[in-house]
């Protein structure tokens, strides 16, 4: 492959990645955001709530954020790596300096 072209591809390639990073942060930081916001409503309505009751739903919270977060940048990474196997096909040039 062509100097030209590899730059032209890895930049491609490059750009790539970076969307999906920003919008994984993007998403975690708005589930992140969501479960501190329900943690101190919680807290809040800690006169109301018996204390097991609230102990319970932040032990909750924090659980079910943790794992939405997980999936979701999972999710992401998977559809980052679909649309990269997707780039490398459209690539002729690539395949055939690859197995050299």
């Amino acid at each position: 492959m062509k100097s030209e072209k590899l730059e032209k591809y890895n930049q491609k390639r490059q750009s790539l990645i970076a969307a999906y990073r920003k919008k994984k942060l993007i998403n975690l930081l708005a589930i992140f955001g969501a479960g501190a916001v329900l943690l101190v409503t919680v807290a809040l309505l800690q006169d109301v709530l018996n204390i097991a009751v609230t102990l319970v739903l932040g032990a909750m919270i924090v659980m079910i954020t943790v794992i939405f977060a997980r999936i979701r940048a999972v999710t992401i990474n998977h559809t980052l790596q679909s649309q990269l196997r997707l780039y490398e096909q459209e690539e002729p040039d690539f395949h055939v300096n690859f197995k050299k």
